[in-house]
């Protein structure tokens, strides 16, 4: 990082202090969304240097509200690297006004390690959360076909009810493709989870 900050008056102790404390003092969740906004933004800013829409941060806007403001350390890094909070036409932003765009580099690589290094660590600490969530997913998705099953089967029985008695001898019409179709998916799906029970 660069020793000081010109374009905002602070040195680089203020921006590692700021960094330091978005890492250490937030949850997992809250350093990842504040990473990738911040990175958004500060990529947005030296993509488009001469667009005023991507210098100013609306402080009302829920995302940056949440990812942002309430993120421990995140409204001293960017005041760090030279944006400032200020009201246009009664509403408070976030304005920056510099030209650094090799600091904002810096600093939106520097949120890409910190993001790397926390969501591993994230990962690390609940390796079986993923294979709980494949657990789960796996069996709303057998609820949801059981589900269409049973209406699919409602639906057909009342049909049937509603039909005249001239159908009682007669072959009854070919079964829905719809149905076959969800019972077809749900047994691949029995049988790709390791269990081989038809429906």
């Amino acid at each position: 990082f660069d020793p000081f900050c010109s374009s905002c008056g602070m040195s680089a102790d203020g921006l590692i202090k700021a960094l330091h404390e978005v890492e250490d003092k937030n949850p997992p969740r809250s350093v990842l969304d504040f990473c990738d906004t911040a990175r958004t933004v500060l990529s947005n800013v030296v993509a488009h240097p001469d667009d005023p829409k991507y210098r100013r941060l609306k402080c009302r806007n829920p995302a940056i509200q949440k990812k942002v403001i309430s993120c421990r350390g995140g409204p001293d890094l960017f005041a760090a690297i030279g944006w400032r909070r200020v009201a246009v036409d009664y509403e408070e932003m976030m304005v920056y006004d510099g030209a650094n765009y090799t600091l904002l580099e810096s600093v939106a690589a520097k949120l890409v390690t910190i993001s790397e290094r926390v969501g591993s660590k994230h990962v690390g600490q609940r390796p079986d959360q993923d294979a709980d969530r494949q657990a789960v997913l796996r069996r709303m998705q057998e609820d949801r076909l059981e589900r269409a099953e049973r209406l699919q089967m409602a639906k057909q029985k009342a049909e049937a009810s509603s039909q005249p008695e001239s159908l009682s001898g007669q072959e009854w019409p070919s079964a829905d493709p719809e149905l076959e179709a969800v019972r077809a998916a749900r047994l691949d799906q029995l049988q790709a989870g390791g269990r081989a029970e038809a429906p």
